[in-house]
């Protein structure tokens, strides 16, 4: 996910800067502050693989982060065209 926010923002032409890292680790540290878990392997450990408690699980994680994402891209969008 860091990836793409990455790539797209470098292709509007936005040099990389130490706000994409700062970014980064803030997803990262939200997201094992909230699961305390980053790794898939820990998160789905107590769920069966392909049930749909695990499909639960994942969406869980997925949407969460989606949402932390989400507000630090208004935060670093909005200070790109400051």
């Amino acid at each position: 996910m860091i990836y793409s926010i990455i790539k797209n923002i470098q292709m509007r032409g936005v040099p990389m800067s130490i706000q994409i890292f700062e970014a980064s680790k803030e997803i990262h540290d939200k997201f094992k502050e909230k699961f305390k878990y980053t790794c898939c392997r820990a998160l789905t450990e107590d769920v069966e693989w392909g049930k749909s408690e695990h499909h639960e699980n994942c969406e869980k994680y997925v949407v969460y982060t989606s949402e932390v994402t989400e507000n630090i891209l208004k935060i670093i969008d909005k200070s790109i065209y400051i």
